[in-house]
């Protein structure tokens, strides 16, 4: 991995933007600009920067762009692409003489001499590249693999209800403003594997039909899955979702991975969406939002959700682990009075998962008994270590009272034993019992005996 500049900052963000457009990022990758790929200026043919106010231009642009993606295919074929995009074959025509002309004369304004038009059978280059100001791809078609890697976007993006045929790359790649890929569709692999998403992304209702790759990315503020349709493997390993993360509706139709993933300030929800059977989270409660009086209500529901969802799975690992973690939540909502029994259940079993905190808890009774017990005897003729040791033993025989030691071994203590002692005795007694549930507990649940 290259060395940043800045540690503070990410990769891909940009720590030299020069007047013709170019810029440095943070890993020292020398960023072109936009405005010198010709694949940029046949999409951009009557300006780029458009914003809503600029409705016609903004369709001629997607018109060119379309036109030359669908150049030579049978009128079947534009029909069909047209239809899965919202557009009548009629925008996928061939160009007019016209639209030609528009297109060459962009062309020698805007690129050095002797740049020609792309191929549309040749792979879209705009790698390592910098779109300094709003970039609109909004019904656009791909017709070969693309590749945006390196590249940052400086502005907004809308690639919303655009087709990816082939491969689309967006690794490495950094979006500074908010970014669309809403209905958008990718038929071959899909690659946004240590992406950074600055502001707020959007993939509601995209359709993923091979692998969908998000290794590493990272999400500085809300992002949506809502609806979103992934037809095999999706992985999110390592990824950082800083903010609001939805992924309700749909389903995973794939082995389905969160590993490592870290979930910085919100649960992510998954309401009414199918699991894989193959789907893997990452279990480590430090990569997991910190739940406070603030979130629980909201974390509980999400935690819930996704108990039920490994239940389902069968994987009663993961489904402990969300059923603590709801825990935590409950522990934070509920009054003071219904809250120490769940406080206590924590601080003795971990949730009923810790086998090290009940053992921990009988050692100490024994030891603490053994102290409070072998105090009396000396008090009362015993001597020596012999107050000790049978201090000790008589600790252990109220703590194991189904063992039977207690009378067997020490009957003249027990009948001698003043009131307060007899009733110490029987807490401890009680107390032992109560841990001794938590142990076989805590060994149901890790070597999940049902």
């Amino acid at each position: 991995m290259a060395e940043l500049h800045d540690a503070s900052k990410s990769a891909g963000h940009l720590i030299e933007v020069r007047e013709d457009g170019s810029a440095l990022r943070n890993d020292g990758v020398e960023l072109k600009p936009a405005g010198q790929n010709p694949w940029y200026v046949l999409a951009t043919v009557y300006g780029e920067n458009l914003d809503d106010s600029y409705p016609e231009q903004r369709a001629k642009n997607r018109r060119i762009w379309n036109g030359w993606a669908c150049e030579g295919l049978l009128t079947e074929t534009k029909s069909n692409l047209g239809e899965r995009i919202g557009l009548s074959s009629w925008e996928l025509r061939s160009w007019s003489d016209e639209e030609r002309l528009a297109v060459e004369e962009a062309f020698s304004k805007r690129l050095d001499a002797g740049i020609q038009m792309p191929n549309v059978d040749d792979p879209i280059e705009m790698a390592r590249t910098h779109f300094a100001s709003d970039a609109d791809f909004t019904k656009y078609i791909f017709p070969s693999p693309i590749s945006f890697i390196d590249s940052s976007f400086s502005g907004e993006v809308n690639f919303a209800y655009s087709l990816f045929t082939a491969v689309s790359s967006f690794a490495r790649t950094e979006f500074v403003g908010n970014t669309s890929f809403v209905h958008s569709k990718f038929d071959g692999y899909a690659y946004f594997d240590a992406a950074a998403f600055q502001d707020e992304v959007s993939f509601s209702l995209a359709k993923f039909r091979l692998f969908a790759i998000f290794d590493a990315a990272s999400f500085g503020s809300d992002v949506q899955f809502r609806a979103c349709e992934f037809n095999e493997h999706v992985y999110f390993d390592s990824a950082c979702f800083a903010a609001t993360c939805d992924f309700s509706d749909q389903k995973f139709n794939g082995l389905t991975t969160f590993v490592n993933a870290r979930f910085k300030d919100d649960v992510p929800k998954f309401f009414q969406r199918d699991f894989h059977q193959n789907t893997e989270f990452t279990t480590d409660p430090d990569l997991w939002p910190t739940i406070t009086a603030k979130n629980a209500n909201e974390s509980k529901r999400a935690y819930t959700r996704l108990r039920k969802v490994m239940n389902e799975l069968q994987n009663p690992d993961d489904e402990h682990f969300f059923f603590r973690q709801e825990m935590e939540c409950k522990r934070h909502l509920e009054n003071w009075w219904n809250r120490w029994p769940i406080h206590l259940f924590k601080w003795f079993s971990g949730y009923g998962h810790s086998i090290t905190r009940p053992v921990a808890w009988l050692a100490g009774s024994v030891v603490v008994g053994g102290s409070v017990i072998g105090s009396y005897l000396r008090t009362n003729g015993t001597t020596g270590n012999a107050s000790i040791w049978e201090g000790v033993g008589v600790s252990f025989a109220n703590t194991f009272p189904f063992l039977g030691f207690g009378r067997k071994m020490h009957p003249d203590f027990f009948e001698k034993a003043p009131a307060w002692l007899d009733a110490f005795s029987g807490a401890q007694s009680i107390f032992g019992v109560i841990l001794l549930f938590f142990v076989g507990l805590a060994l149901r649940n890790r070597f999940r005996i049902k």
